[in-house]
């Protein structure tokens, strides 16, 4: 990346230097600075490592106070990929095992499912349905999740 930059110097009155600061203070807290002056620009993105310097002096009736900070800019690293170099051949993955997860709904919920179904279909009544879904209300457990082998 080739050098660019932007130079500002000038006198202002102190309320117009706060500011300038503040505005700079803003851009600095959104991680993108961008200075311009005509047609030029600059734009810089600080990172979380930053190198600073700060000088106060007095000399005479002349007082400055000096701010830098620096940072490197970070590179883009493609990071979905890892890799190892070793002698060592890698020890071999323990078999996956597939859970199946079952979801139970509190019996509440299924009743005012089963009302709603019940009240848009006719009444058609089963013996062997009706006994089953009996069995099923009487083995419901707590609402949640219960992981179970395949």
């Amino acid at each position: 990346m080739s050098k660019k930059g932007i130079e500002l110097k000038g006198n202002m009155e102190y309320q117009a230097i706060v500011y300038f600061l503040e505005d700079i203070l803003a851009s600095f807290k959104e991680r993108t600075i961008c200075i311009q002056k005509n047609d030029d620009h600059v734009t810089l993105k600080p990172t979380d490592s930053i190198d600073f310097e700060v000088e106060a002096t007095t000399k005479k009736n002349k007082q400055k106070l000096t701010i830098e900070l620096s940072w490197t800019e970070e590179s883009v690293q493609d990071t979905t990929e890892t890799f190892t170099i070793s002698c060592k051949e890698p020890e071999p993955a323990p078999e996956a095992v597939e859970t199946e997860v079952v979801v139970t709904k509190p019996a509440e919920a299924m009743a005012k499912e089963a009302v709603e179904k019940t009240a848009q279909q006719p009444a058609k009544v089963d013996d062997k349905t009706s006994a089953k879904n009996q069995d099923n209300k009487a083995d419901e457990k707590k609402p949640g999740t219960t992981p179970t082998k395949k």
